[in-house]
């Protein structure tokens, strides 16, 4: 089986802009691992034809082509970070032949199943620390290194009820933050993915530093 997974490309793209462009990767990399599968490739809805810089895709074995192209190299589409038609192809009832959703989105799945006449199934949640750690090493060739440090309340917080919060970039010691599942959030503009059988037819810490995520275990 020849699987291609939608991806958007555009000007300044970054791989920390949203956790649609990290999970299409995660998926595509779950898709390798089938022994069904022959090849996965990336189908391209934007402009660029590139992936962001952080993403080194010949390591990952994976292409990146426009739609046309990829036309008669894939029997699985799935629409999941770009749409591959115009903005009104939600309502075409005959456009996929399954639709995927994750758990959170289960109260719409007989909405789903309604406005898109075919079988509408629930799909775990996928997460990978590839990104993360990628960006770790790339923090510790500046002498840092990403995590909390672990120190003592000052008296004069404490006398008034506050405690000092919040991560720090301690460049010796630090205490590891339990890191939640990145969910497929930003880029959704519905709350499910279209599975489609294909038609045959014709400076200092970089910018990016910042938007590293995080979130310690509740």
């Amino acid at each position: 089986m020849r699987i291609g997974i939608s991806v958007i490309t555009h000007h300044g793209q970054n791989i920390w802009q949203n956790g649609l462009g990290r999970n299409a990767i995660f998926l595509a990399e779950l898709f390798q691992c089938l022994p069904f599968v022959q090849s996965v490739l990336l189908i391209d809805a934007g402009d660029q034809g590139v992936m962001p810089s952080q993403l080194d895709l010949t390591a990952r074995n994976l292409r990146v082509m426009r739609t046309r192209v990829a036309t008669d190299e894939v029997d699985v589409i799935i629409e999941m970070s770009g749409a591959l038609e115009t903005p009104t192809h939600a309502f075409r009832p005959d456009r996929c032949d399954e639709v995927w959703h994750l758990p959170k989105h289960a109260a719409f799945a007989p909405m789903m199943r309604l406005v898109h006449r075919c079988n509408v199934h629930e799909v775990p949640y996928i997460w990978h620390p590839q990104f993360i750690q990628q960006r770790m090493r790339e923090v510790e060739s500046f002498g840092l290194t990403y995590g909390l440090e672990a120190r003592e309340p000052a008296d004069d917080m404490t006398r008034g009820g506050r405690l000092p919060a919040g991560p720090q970039l301690a460049p010796d010691r630090s205490v590891w933050i339990s890191l939640s599942p990145l969910r497929l959030r930003g880029g959704w503009t519905c709350p499910a993915a279209g599975v489609r059988r294909a038609r045959h037819s014709p400076r200092s810490i970089p910018a990016h530093g910042e938007c590293i995520p995080w979130r310690t275990r509740s």
